[in-house]
Order: structure tokens, then sequence, then C-alpha cells
């Protein structure tokens, strides 16, 4: 909607805040405000410090650990852009090997008791980074099987332990088994 509504973001920069909540509102869901101040707050911030709309600049960092620590903080820098966008876009857009974990990612973690479960998705996330070798290809790999199996398998309500590959490393398999069965809560084995 947005890119039919500016098919140059220049218009969107130029309309402001309140033109940019309206189309999202015309769009539908929620937020359209937080949303269009962010949007609002990206375009004028890019337009302030690189003299363009563009993210293009991002592709200039070298392919090292210098040059993706630099792009992480080139994204970090933009407003409303929190730890998962800038990893998503670093691992998407610009290939480089950051790793986004998603709600998928942090549970399966939090299950295989890898990490705490008390642990935030950012904690859960730099434990990933630092466990998984650093190359690209790998956290690529690792971030879509990992989607794949939270949303196929390691499901946040009625998880299907038994087809689990991993089954046999879950220390929670057998508590979510458990539960199947009647002897705990749902509602307790759910995170």
């Amino acid at each position: 909607m947005l890119t039919a509504t500016y098919p140059q973001w220049e218009a969107a920069l130029l309309d402001g805040p309140d033109g940019i909540e309206a189309t999202l509102k015309s769009a539908g869901g929620g937020l359209s405000r937080m949303k269009a101040d962010y949007i609002y707050g990206i375009l004028a911030h890019l337009q302030e410090h690189h003299g363009g709309l563009s993210l293009r600049f991002l592709r200039e960092f070298p392919h090292t650990p210098e040059g993706h620590e630099q792009a992480r903080q080139a994204l970090a820098a933009l407003p409303g852009v929190g730890h998962k966008t800038v990893a998503l876009v670093l691992l998407f857009d610009l290939r480089r090997p950051a790793m986004p974990v998603d709600g998928n990612m942090e549970r399966a973690a939090k299950r295989l008791e890898l990490v705490p479960a008390a642990w935030n998705s950012h904690k859960v996330e730099r434990w990933y980074a630092e466990v998984m070798p650093a190359d690209w290809e790998t956290r690529f790999a690792l971030h879509i099987s990992g989607v794949r199996h939270g949303r196929d398998t390691c499901r946040s309500k009625h998880p299907l332990c038994p087809q689990c590959p991993l089954r046999e490393f879950c220390p929670s398999a057998s508590i979510f088994e458990l539960g199947e069965a009647g002897e705990r809560e749902p509602s307790e084995l759910e995170w």
C-alpha cells in the first residue's frame, strides 16, 4: 500500500507522518501512528545523514567483521529499528552473517535448555551469534530451518514432539508428552 501511494519515497517524506498514517490506516492493521512516525523518522534520518532515501550505502561496508559491525550500527541508528530488524536486513538483504532470532528459534533454544528460560530475545540472539559459525551460509540455513521447525513441529501450543528429529535431545519433550496425557496443564508448558 505504501509503495502504491508513494512510488518515490520523497513523496512520503513530503507528505509527513500524518499522510503516511492515513495511508497505513486505509490499508488496515493497527499501530498506524507509531509506524508512520517510524517510517517518517527513517526517511528524514536517511535524507539528513546520507543525502538520499536509500539504504544502498550499507552495501559499501566491507565484508569483514568490522564492516558487518559498521552496517549493524548504521541500521541500529535508524529511528524505530530494533535488533531483530537489524539482523533480518543484514542476513536477507545484505547477505551478512547475522543471526536473527524470531519466536520460533527462541522457543526451541529454551525448550532444548540451550539458554535459560528467563532470557529475552536479545540475549538469545547474542548466544546464537556466539556459538554459530560466523559465515552467512550457515546462519542463513539455521535461521530458515529454525523458523520452519518452530512453525511445523516445535509449535508454541501443542508441539509435535513424537515427530521431532530433536526429541531425544530435548528435555522438554517428555514434559509435553505428559501434558498431552492430561497430567499437566498446557499453559504451564507453553514457552
